[in-house]
C-alpha cells in the first residue's frame, strides 16, 4: 500500500495520539470528517492501523 500525501498526515497524526477525533483530525488536514473516516478504515482495513492504542507503518509502505 502506498501512501499520498493527506494518508501520511492522518498517520502521523495518529502515531502522535491515537485518541484525536476524527473531526479534529479532518480540520488539520483540510478533509471534511466522512473522506477522512473512510482513509482511516482504509488503512485499518490493510492492517496498517491495529487499534486505537497502536499505530504500525512497515517501513515498505511509505
Amino acid at each position: 500500500m502506498t501512501f499520498d500525501r493527506i494518508g501520511l498526515k492522518i498517520l502521523d497524526i495518529l502515531q502522535r495520539d491515537a485518541t484525536v477525533p476524527v473531526a479534529r483530525i479532518a480540520e488539520q488536514i483540510g478533509l471534511s470528517q466522512s473522506p477522512c473516516w473512510k482513509r482511516i478504515e482504509k488503512h485499518e482495513g490493510a492492517g496498517v492501523i491495529r487499534d486505537a492504542e497502536g499505530l504500525r507503518v512497515d517501513g515498505s509502505m511509505r
